[in-house]
């Protein structure tokens, strides 16, 4: 039992290793993926053009976080 639970311990730190390391960089894609899709958005407005993609870029800066780490 001691054995399953400093696996357990040693994946949740190597998590927290992750998430810390993969969140300065997540922002920086997301804030830029964002911006990106509200000028289109705003582009696709003037044609009368519905255009969400909200989740493809929350998606797309977490894809591109991993990568770059």
């Amino acid at each position: 039992m001691d054995s399953v639970l400093r696996k357990i311990a040693a994946v949740g730190r190597w998590l927290y290793r992750e998430f810390a390391a993969g969140w300065p960089v997540f922002l920086f894609f997301m804030i830029g993926f964002l911006l990106l899709l509200s000028i289109i958005e705003l582009v696709l407005a003037t044609f009368s053009i519905e255009g969400t993609a909200f989740s493809k870029a929350i998606i797309g800066a977490l894809l591109a976080a991993k990568a770059v780490l």
